[in-house]
């Protein structure tokens, strides 16, 4: 990841470079000899190299794609301080490959302002699958380092955990080193329930008072994307209760 990442770096300086197109996978792979026997480089094989192979193919000009699990594992470890630019993390949705049977999820990395940062158009061998619901769930997603839209001093330090709704990720003000907890919503039909619960923390609070085992809601983002209720951070907490 980071050699794709230093390379879109290296294009961006030299605007003369043959285009490059990226696509990253994981999985388990084969090594078998290759060509030249012995002396040579080993050849690759296995479905994470044919996976890595067709990701690749759909990659616009200068673009980094990469499968669901690769774009997970990567935004929890990278950051903008590693490349000394600005980095942006989006998911595309779901692609239908050609002999493949199931949909695979495809996201993007990439220097902002340089990397196409949109999803890639389907071909006669890929076709897009994603519904105008999800389509509005789509884009920008949390990563270590990374301002929060429309809130630059709030900046994204640890991923605290994963549900059905989305992503739960601690924050800290730049200016007042305080931390606070977001929790995102990328399910387009849990946007409704996270607004319920927002409803239903603060008839909490109307009726119960601050408590220290409930969470105190000190804003929240319903209406666009990314969408996330904010709350106090208390170390040592548990937020499966």
């Amino acid at each position: 990841m980071l050699f794709a990442l230093h390379l879109q770096q290296t294009h961006l300086r030299e605007s003369d470079l043959p285009q490059v197109y990226t696509g990253i996978n994981m999985g388990e792979v084969m090594e078998n000899e290759g060509p030249d026997g012995k002396d040579g480089p080993p050849r690759v094989e296995g479905l994470a190299v044919d996976t890595a192979a067709r990701i690749q193919s759909l990659a616009l000009p200068g673009q980094i794609l990469m499968s669901n699990a690769v774009f997970n594992s990567a935004r929890q470890r990278l950051s903008g301080s590693q490349i000394d630019a600005p980095m942006c993390w989006e998911a595309h949705g779901a692609y239908l490959f050609k002999d493949f049977d199931d949909f695979i999820p495809i996201a993007e990395v990439g220097i902002e302002g340089f990397s196409p940062l949109k999803p890639p158009p389907g071909n006669k061998k890929v076709q897009r699958a994603v519904t105008t619901l999800e389509e509005d769930t789509l884009g920008w997603r949390p990563a270590t380092g990374l301002s929060i839209p429309g809130r630059p001093e709030w900046i994204l330090s640890t991923h605290l955990g994963t549900g059905g709704f989305g992503e739960i990720w601690l924050a800290a003000d730049v200016n007042t080193r305080v931390q606070h907890v977001f929790k995102f919503c990328f399910q387009p039909d849990r946007v409704q329930g996270l607004k319920r619960e927002v409803v239903l923390l603060r008839l909490l609070k109307e009726s119960l008072g601050d408590q220290k085992d409930i969470a105190r809601v000190v804003d929240w983002e319903l209406d666009h994307q990314p969408y996330y209720i904010e709350s106090e951070y208390t170390e040592g907490g548990d937020l499966k209760n």
